[in-house]
């Protein structure tokens, strides 16, 4: 993508919209860091889990494997697909 300046300005894709994935434009707009981060908040509070009984990951910190096909979606639907 790129700018353009100007009174008729905006932005341009540089390729193809089939081309362009949605993980494509997730990662231009969020950068490429993961979008799920586990704080594990499950331990915290009054009533919070102790550490020793959180033995299996929560949905959060798996997460996109939380989501069964979200990577394929994300890698598979392009622009042309609108």
């Amino acid at each position: 993508m790129k700018s353009v300046q100007g009174k008729t300005g905006g932005y341009v894709l540089t390729r193809a919209a089939a081309e362009i994935t949605v993980l494509d434009v997730v990662q231009a707009v969020d950068g490429a860091s993961p979008a799920f981060v586990c704080t594990e908040i499950r331990q915290r509070g009054p009533l919070g889990t102790p550490a020793e009984d959180c033995t299996e990951s929560c949905p959060i910190a798996r997460g996109p494997e939380a989501l069964p096909g979200i990577g394929v979606w994300l890698t598979s639907v392009s622009g042309s697909d609108g």
